[in-house]
């Protein structure tokens, strides 16, 4: 099965992808074995978050193996903080070595939902403005907390009740997505517009009707 998370080029060498994204510097790729990015069957994606390089607080640094379509075990860091988030599927998910779970919030009214415009957004068009409006004016709190694991993480906590967002990247919420699934939580995901976009719904179960 050719999933949403993974490559063209990973799966004609591998089942595996790694996902890279929030790195504060290229070289992160020093923490791992060198047959992972050099001359390698596996993809590797780094980047260099803008909240890291404005000084903005709230970057992570993470990382996400998917296996044929599916994250399988992840982790990110959030430095300012000093908060470490791990999954391993079968294992769940950990803050600091602390077991996590999602909320058990039932109805929007009483939820919050976590949200963001990608930067592909156009907020100039009215009816993507209306369906934005629509689809958060439910919840009882809207927040937009910078990226897309953050929310993600605070999702997979209890802290937040819900994640979406249309056309985020896939190395912006793979980690994410194995952590929510280690907390509890469910995802529904499809393809972006874009080549390695994703349209990302999380949330607790009972929520998770509302996708």
């Amino acid at each position: 099965m050719h999933g949403p998370y993974s490559s063209n080029n990973s799966r004609r060498a591998s089942p595996g992808l790694v996902a890279f994204s929030s790195s504060a510097l290229i070289r992160l790729k020093s923490f791992l074995p060198p047959s992972w990015y050099a001359s390698s069957p596996h993809k590797v994606r780094t980047t260099i978050p803008s909240g890291f390089v404005d000084g903005f607080p709230g970057w992570v640094v993470q990382v996400a193996l998917v296996i044929d379509g599916k994250p399988k075990a992840s982790a990110i860091f959030a430095p300012d903080i000093d908060l470490l988030y791990t999954a391993q599927e079968g294992a769940g998910a950990y803050c600091n070595g602390n077991k996590i779970s999602v909320s058990n919030t039932l109805n929007k009214k009483n939820a919050s939902i976590c949200t963001g415009f990608p930067v592909r957004f156009n907020t100039q068009n009215n009816d993507e403005m209306q369906n934005f409006w629509n689809l958060i004016s439910p919840y009882a709190k809207v927040r937009m907390l910078g990226t897309a694991a953050i929310s993600l993480i605070n999702v997979a906590k209890g802290s937040a009740d819900v994640y979406t967002e249309q056309s985020i990247m896939l190395w912006d919420v793979a980690a994410g997505i194995a952590i929510i699934e280690g907390s509890g939580g469910c995802i529904y995901s499809e393809k972006g517009p874009h080549e390695y976009s994703l349209n990302v719904f999380a949330s607790n179960k009972p929520l998770f009707k509302y996708h």
